[in-house]
């Protein structure tokens, strides 16, 4: 009794387990292939921003100041 009832158990689990870990797979791939998607569009955007407005790049605040902390001193 016992036996059969750890046997069904294991396959209860490994059944659950052979349907869990290709879903987990195909998420896994549709989030990558997502996010590179995305990561070559907003690439394409910026240089496409920067084409267009060069002139604002040579303001960018990143380049030549740290913001409000440069107002201290």
């Amino acid at each position: 009794m016992l036996e059969s009832l750890v046997q069904s158990t294991a396959w209860y689990y490994i059944s659950l387990l052979s349907v869990i870990i290709p879903l987990g797979y195909l998420f896994y791939l549709f989030t990558a292939i997502t996010f590179e998607y995305t990561n070559t569009r907003m690439n394409r955007q910026w240089d496409q921003w920067r084409r267009m407005f060069p002139e604002k790049l040579k303001e960018s605040p990143r380049e030549d100041s740290c913001g409000e902390f440069d107002k201290l001193d």
